[in-house]
């Protein structure tokens, strides 16, 4: 039996994300890629990061002690593709991953987004520790245009 090491690997689908098979298996990473894509997009839209929605906060949050409250797929959900949305969207990206910083995992988040396209998003995130990197992710998604 083969045996896999890591975090499984998620990737984005118009129904939102899923797991990808190469070679009839799950394709693993190991880095923080995953802890980056459930940051940002684990989260449950209904959650207001209220107590009264704390019940419609992310599944995982029950398995574990981390907190996936993501303001990010809210965000980009509720909102129109815009310079000055762009310029909030990636607030929003640095609270979500902020933990990152807390933890002490990276000294130093970067996030950049922009519209390449009509309703298409790109989202780059990079992790840093000693100004060495740690993570690179990035993200492609429809958003809707005003």
């Amino acid at each position: 039996m083969d045996f896999q090491n890591g975090d499984v690997k998620l990737i984005i689908t118009k129904e939102g994300f899923d797991i990808d098979l190469k070679n009839n298996f799950v394709e693993m990473t190991s880095g923080f890629e995953s802890a980056i894509f459930l940051s940002i997009f684990g989260g449950n839209e209904e959650d207001d990061y209220s107590e009264a929605t704390k019940e419609k906060q992310f599944w995982g949050n029950r398995l574990n002690g981390n907190q996936y409250r993501s303001r990010t797929l809210k965000f980009i959900n509720g909102s129109y593709a815009n310079a000055q949305n762009l310029q909030l969207l990636e607030k929003n990206i640095l609270l979500d991953l902020n933990w990152f910083i807390e933890e002490n995992i990276a000294d130093t988040l970067e996030v950049d987004c922009s519209i390449p396209n009509f309703n298409e998003l790109k989202i780059d995130i990079r992790l840093l520790r000693d100004s060495k990197l740690l993570a690179n992710s990035n993200y492609k998604l429809n958003w809707k245009a005003q």
